[in-house]
């Protein structure tokens, strides 16, 4: 009996720090808050496409079905530098390349409604890999700022002998030429 409620009690604790840590946040996919979540949508539905808004309203924007997935709001924000810390690339698997997968993150009505700014709007193409046609190549950034990983080859980033593989995963247009 005492093993039962040890096992428990055990169990119970491993939810709770999984919870706290943002890895178990996504499996049921409730909003944070829905009412507020619906009212920022329907006064503008670019909010779906601000990572953090994603991550307090997943069921609004349609992000529950993604296989792809930051568990934290904050790993949008952060910069190729965090992806090097292993505790943050495993909380932001999407944003530093820990996941193969070439899929839209939100609905893709969204990404549809936006299409047109896939080239000028980072934003647009971290939430819609495959509506920007970023799966028709194997030769493309993961990080979704071209820019950023343009800013770190030209610090020599993509050829430091500590980085240059996980750059090379990360930025692999901008680093590697993909030859």
């Amino acid at each position: 009996m005492e093993t039962k409620r040890l096992l428990i009690l055990h169990f119970l604790s491993f939810c709770l720090f999984q919870t706290s840590f943002g890895i178990l946040s996504n499996t049921t996919c409730e909003d944070t808050n829905e009412t507020d979540c619906q009212s920022s949508i329907g006064s503008d539905i670019k909010s779906c496409f601000d990572a953090a808004f994603q991550y307090a309203c997943p069921k609004s924007c349609g992000v529950c079905d993604a296989k792809c997935t930051d568990n934290n709001g904050a790993c949008y924000r952060d910069g190729v530098e965090e992806c090097f810390l292993p505790h943050i690339a495993k909380a932001c698997r999407k944003t530093c390349a820990g996941c193969d997968e070439c899929e839209d993150l939100i609905s893709i009505e969204f990404c549809e409604l936006y299409q047109n700014q896939c080239n000028t709007d980072a934003s647009i193409r971290y939430s819609c890999r495959k509506t920007c046609g970023l799966c028709k190549s194997d030769c493309n950034n993961a990080y979704y700022d071209n820019a950023v990983c343009e800013e770190y080859k030209a610090r020599n980033t993509c050829d430091d002998v500590l980085r240059s593989s996980k750059m090379k995963e990360i930025c692999k247009k901008t680093c590697s030429g993909c030859e």
